[in-house]
């Protein structure tokens, strides 16, 4: 049964952000008493903490950040105290703009969930082309193993590795070595053009 919505927010997705597509357009439905509707899902509503400390540790580690405390320590608060400590650590450390709020917040766990679930049910197609996979060097796979789940699908496929993690090689220094690594495929693909 889908949880009831005390307020609305109308304006759209942070910037960069796309909202929430559900296969079936109608499902998860409720409607505020302005008329407005609104999609809300029960795994939206009743985060479990596990889900929330993955958010959590992925949008500090987004801006390059750790969140403070133990994940024992977390653990024993409450989803409220959870949301009240991450906002007010996030604004500590200069990582959200002013006037954002923990409903914000949540909007933006609900598209977190929505990639999770996305990434879990995505069956990619084979691709007959070529496939250059840029790696980050301090990934949680080692390279060989998810190389070979690339190759799956991959016919021809070929492996750059770039030094960091998953959220490092998107930001300074790293994000300029991936350019570098990418400049040369870029040019071969619009050279081709």
């Amino acid at each position: 049964m889908p949880q009831r919505l005390d307020r609305v927010h109308v304006r759209g997705p942070p910037r960069g952000i796309e909202p929430e597509h559900h296969a079936d357009p109608g499902r998860d439905r409720e409607r505020d008493p302005r008329g407005l509707a609104c999609t809300w899902s029960r795994e939206v509503a009743g985060a479990d903490k596990e889900i929330l400390l993955r958010f959590f540790a992925d949008f500090f580690a987004l801006a390059g950040k750790e969140i403070t405390g133990s994940l024992e320590e977390l653990k024993q608060l409450s989803e409220e105290e959870l949301w009240r400590r991450f906002l007010e650590q996030a604004r500590n450390a200069d990582i959200l703009p002013l006037g954002v709020d923990v409903s914000d917040l949540k909007n933006l766990l609900r598209i977190f969930k929505a990639n999770r679930r996305a990434l879990r049910t995505y069956q990619p197609a084979s691709y007959p082309g070529r496939v250059v996979l840029f790696q980050a060097s301090d990934g949680e796979r080692p390279p060989i193993e998810l190389a070979q789940s690339w190759k799956r699908v991959a016919a021809h496929l070929e492996t750059q590795i770039v030094p960091g993690n998953h959220y490092q090689i998107v930001t300074e220094p790293h994000v300029q070595i991936l350019a570098q690594r990418m400049k040369p495929f870029l040019e071969e693909i619009h050279a081709a053009v």
